[in-house]
Order: structure tokens, then C-alpha cells, then sequence
């Protein structure tokens, strides 16, 4: 394991902890610098998503560029810092993170070479890259958990891996051109990857970062919460979009069938599982000992709560796509471009601009400081909440969400105009919200 012990164990631990905020910092760095040609890729494919042309290449290389380029890696990357913090531990190997970060960004950029070529065993290759960098992290993490203290609430929300794994099976099946379900691998693979995995990840450490963050009083679930009915509503879903019927079976079925029940009653069910973690979050900013909030965590709640109607949404989308046989119609294009664009646009975004100024302030100023009160005035470094520019950062994420909304209205209206205004803003907000990040180094 990474680290030393023994006599100079302080300089040894103070050194692991560099490298852990290092191996982060460049993760999502690396997550940011994908995101922008994610956007611009969108402006390419404004034509087909007002038609509603789901294998269009450019729409494939925007989604995958945004999800796995830059989402993707920014949630590994955090991790990798996240899960010592909120479960008491220590990272097992930051070196073998990096051989993760190598696989993660080849296979990243090997999905647009592949969908804009034509040669769909390259964007099988980036997903097979993708796939073995999943099972290092699941390695990496699963060998820190042995050091947790609270091994026992992390070890509730570890089967969401499980939806991760599912999501890239399915598309590495399709993109081989063998559909593990037929027309059901599509929805299938949606399904697992923006609600199984994304959403319920975040909404699983959104509390305990919370808590952290504001060092909160609130007891919130750390002996029993939420986890498992979150996971179980995630898992019917998915169970019900695998009965999806082929062309001519069981379509008669309709919205009652047994496809679209499954997936009501999983929707019914995370959405109370949402709202509860949406509860236990409210209750760490009400009963925070820190009692001045930095200005960040308030758009990150926003975000989260706003998250909340928009997975409702999706649900009933996929709730009529389970039950029609629909599985690529204008409407659940256009929530998944809000949800993925917009909602976890915003979320990833907004827990960036709380994490990397941290991580870039303690790899720049470290933990052996002067206290702030015994130096110069002059020689005072920037605090923490100063260091990342609020105004702009709050325009980009503003800019996220129209952006998306755009994108939806375009898709849902058939006009391209509205599709190539809002990858605009996309691209414009990502612009602004890499120039905060650039005045946030320089600081």
C-alpha cells in the first residue's frame, strides 16, 4: 500500500496525501478538457437531434465524450479522494490509480474516433479500456475498504458498481454488434448508466460530503439508510426495461404490461428513496456547526433537489418507452439530454468548484502552514472559499442547465435552431468555467 510507516511516518502520510489530492486534481482536470468538445460536438449534431436520430455519429461521440470523458472520469478521480474521507480510511495505491486514469482517457477518446470513423470495434476497444479501468478501481477500493472505519456503510453502497458494470457490458454488446437484449440494450444501457450508476452514486455521498463539508451534527443514516430501497427501485427498473418487446410480441401489452409495471413501481420507489436523501441533506445545512455556508454548497443542493423532478420525468419517459416498444422516440431523447447535460452537468460541476480549489490550496500551501493569524498580512494566503471565482463559476452552471434545456427543446419540438443555440451555451458556459478553474490555479 502506498505510504510509509515506521520513524518519519507524519512526512510519509503527509507525502500520500499529496500524491491522493494530486491523482484526483488531475482526473478531473482531464474530465474538464473532454467536456468542452462534448458541447462543441453538439453544435455538429443539432441536425439530428431535432429529427431525433439516435445513431447519428456526432450525437454518439457528444453523449460518450460527456459521459465517459468527462463524467466518468470525474467521479473515478473523486473516489479516489471521496472514499477515505466520508468512510475513515486510506486510499490503498495511488499508483495504481494512475494505471486506471492511462485506461480511463484511451478509452474515452477512443469512443469519438470510433463512432466519427465509422469503426465500431474502436468504440467497442475504448469500452473494453473503460471496462478494465472499472475493475481496477473496483480493486483499488475495494482493498481500501479493508482500511474504513465505516466499512459497514460503505459496504451498503457498493452494489451500485453493479449497474456500472451492467451499463458498459450492454454498450460494449451493441457496439460489437451483438445486443445482449435486441431492441431492449439500448434503454437498457441508459437506464443502467445515468440512473443506476450516476445518479444513485451521487445521491448515495451527496449526504456524507454534506456532512463533511459542513461539518454537520445531523446523525443523518450511518447505522441504516435509504441505500437499499434507492437500489432496489434502480434494479426493477432495469429488470422492467429488459422486458421490452421485440417488433410484433406482447406490444399489445401496452402501458400495463409487465415491463412497464416493473418500472413504475421502481420509479415510485426511488423517487421515496430520492426524497429521503434529499431530507438527511437539508438536515446537515439546518443543523451545521460551521454557521457560515460557502457559497458553493448551496448550488450544489440546488442542483440535487432539482434532480429531483427531473429523475421523475425520466422515469415516466422510460416508463412509456418500457411499455410501447418505443425505445429511441424524440421525447426520451430529449430527457436524457436534459438529465445527462443538465442534471448531472450541473452536480458534477458544481462538486468540482468544492473539491479542486481544496485540493489545489493544500497542494500549495500544505498541511504545515503558518496559522493564518501569526503571518503578515501581505504574506496571508488566499482562504479556501476565495480561491475559486464565484460569479463566473455560477454563470457556468447556469449555462449548463439552459444549455440542456435547449438541447431538449430541440429534440422535443423538431427544431434544429433551438439544439444549435443551446450547444452554444453549453460551449460558452464551459468556456467560462474553465477560465474560473484557470484564475483558481493562479491564485
Amino acid at each position: 500500500m502506498d505510504g510509509v510507516r515506521g520513524p518519519g511516518a507524519r512526512a510519509g502520510a503527509s507525502e500520500g496525501l499529496g500524491l491522493r489530492f494530486r491523482i484526483t486534481r488531475v482526473y478531473m482536470i482531464t474530465g474538464l478538457a473532454f467536456l468542452g468538445p462534448a458541447w462543441w460536438c453538439l453544435i455538429r449534431a443539432a441536425p439530428a437531434i431535432a429529427r431525433g436520430a439516435w445513431a447519428d455519429p456526432l450525437l454518439l461521440a457528444a453523449v460518450h465524450l460527456f459521459v465517459v470523458g468527462y463524467a466518468l472520469t470525474t467521479v473515478h478521480g473523486a473516489l479516489l479522494q471521496i472514499t477515505p474521507v466520508a468512510f475513515q480510511g486510506h486510499l490503498y495505491s495511488v499508483r495504481l490509480g494512475y494505471v486506471q486514469y492511462v485506461l480511463m482517457v484511451l478509452g474515452a477518446a477512443a469512443f469519438p474516433v470510433g463512432f466519427l470513423s465509422g469503426r465500431w470495434a474502436v468504440a467497442a476497444t475504448g469500452g473494453i479500456l473503460v471496462f478494465a479501468a472499472y475493475g481496477l478501481l473496483l480493486w483499488n477500493l475495494g482493498r481500501t475498504a479493508l482500511t474504513l472505519k465505516k466499512r459497514g456503510e460503505a459496504l451498503r453502497s457498493a452494489p451500485v458498481f453493479v449497474f456500472l458494470f451492467a451499463a458498459l457490458l450492454f454498450g460494449i454488446g451493441m457496439a460489437l454488434g451483438v445486443p445482449l437484449l435486441g431492441r431492449a440494450s439500448l434503454l437498457l444501457h441508459m437506464v443502467a448508466g445515468v440512473t443506476g450508476w450516476f445518479t444513485t452514486l451521487i445521491l448515495v455521498l451527496s449526504p456524507r460530503l454534506i456532512r463533511v463539508f459542513v461539518s454537520s451534527r445531523h446523525p443523518g443514516f450511518e447505522r441504516r439508510g435509504p441505500e437499499l430501497v434507492l437500489m432496489a427501485g434502480a434494479l426493477l427498473i432495469a429488470a422492467g426495461v429488459s422486458l421490452v418487446p421485440a417488433p410484433g410480441q406482447g406490444v399489445s401489452k401496452g402501458l400495463w404490461g409487465p415491463g412497464s409495471f416493473l418500472v413504475g413501481v421502481g420509479s415510485v420507489l426511488y423517487l421515496i428513496a430520492y426524497g429521503s436523501f434529499l431530507f438527511h441533506l437539508f438536515q446537515h445545512l439546518r443543523y451545521r456547526r460551521r454557521r457560515d455556508l460557502e457559497w458553493v454548497i448551496p448550488w450544489i443542493a440546488a442542483g440535487l433537489a432539482a434532480g429531483w423532478p427531473l429523475t421523475a420525468a425520466w422515469g415516466a419517459a422510460v416508463w412509456k418507452a418500457a411499455g410501447t416498444g418505443r425505445t429511441a422516440g424524440p421525447m426520451l431523447l430529449g430527457m436524457m439530454l436534459l438529465v445527462v447535460f443538465g442534471f448531472l452537468g450541473w452536480v458534477i460541476a458544481a462538486y468540482m468548484a468544492k473539491i479542486l480549489p481544496f485540493l489545489r490550496w493544500m497542494s500549495k500551501y500544505g498541511h504545515g502552514l503558518t496559522p493564518v493569524t501569526r503571518r503578515a498580512p501581505g504574506q496571508r494566503p488566499v482562504g479556501v472559499r476565495d480561491m475559486m471565482p464565484k460569479v463566473s463559476t455560477i454563470l457556468a452552471l447556469l449555462g449548463f442547465a439552459g444549455g440542456a434545456v435547449l438541447l431538449a427543446a430541440g429534440a422535443w419540438s423538431g427544431r434544429e435552431e433551438f439544439a444549435r443555440i443551446g450547444a452554444g451555451v453549453g460551449v460558452l458556459a464551459w468556456l467560462v468555467y474553465a477560465g474560473a478553474m484557470w484564475v483558481m490555479y493562479r491564485r
